[in-house]
């Protein structure tokens, strides 16, 4: 499965429209994503929790980007990917994230590692190709 988007010439950052929803259930909400292979872990910044209704699973510790250790809550969240011609969903636990550049979700290499990725640059934009093997 495949999942192909576009970006202007000089990006600020790789943000894509990715879908999530409360596991078990079927409305799924439309959010900006910061596609992200420095990040170890994927995030979900309070809106989405708020909006998806989630509950909290745990409180794990982390350090944040300054080295800091601090304790955050997890969540379980389905992650979707519009993929084509299917759509493929991720079933993650993931922590409560501060928002870094507007962005809801923050894709991390625990869901990118499962995944092959390119950025290509061309003559005026890149793009950005994500593969997923299905099973």
């Amino acid at each position: 499965m495949k999942y192909e988007q576009v970006f202007e010439n000089n990006p600020k950052g790789l943000f894509i429209r990715l879908k999530a929803k409360k596991p078990d259930e079927n409305r799924v909400v439309l959010y900006k994503t910061l596609f992200d292979t420095g990040a170890e872990i994927s995030g979900i910044t309070q809106k989405v929790v708020d909006e998806l209704g989630l509950k909290k699973v745990r409180d794990i510790e982390m350090r944040d980007a300054s080295g800091h250790v601090i304790n955050v809550p997890t969540y379980y969240v389905d992650i979707v990917i519009p993929t084509k011609p299917n759509e493929f969903s991720f079933h993650v636990e993931v922590p409560l994230a501060v928002s870094t550049q507007s962005e809801d979700i923050l894709l991390g290499m625990n869901i990118l590692s499962q995944c092959s990725f390119s950025l290509e640059k061309r003559e005026n934009d890149y793009k950005l190709t994500l593969e997923i093997e299905a099973d």
